[in-house]
């Protein structure tokens, strides 16, 4: 898994200025390895797929002092 495309979309609450404020978002990834051996169906020898993909959440609390 040598390529990988990700797509990232967050905001930020600013609660107190730049000094207390809370980040979150949501993450897609999606990894492929384009020089596995594959047949005419996209897949390597083994039935096995030849990407990956995942989704997540993301969030952090940041307090400057």
């Amino acid at each position: 898994m040598d390529k990988m495309d990700e797509l990232y979309v967050g905001g930020n609450w600013y609660i107190v200025g730049n000094d207390v404020k809370l980040q979150f978002g949501y993450i897609h990834g999606q990894s492929k390895d384009p020089l596995a051996p594959t047949s005419a169906t996209g897949v390597v020898a083994t039935g096995t797929a030849i990407k990956a993909s995942t989704d997540g959440v993301r969030s952090q609390v940041q307090v400057n002092f």
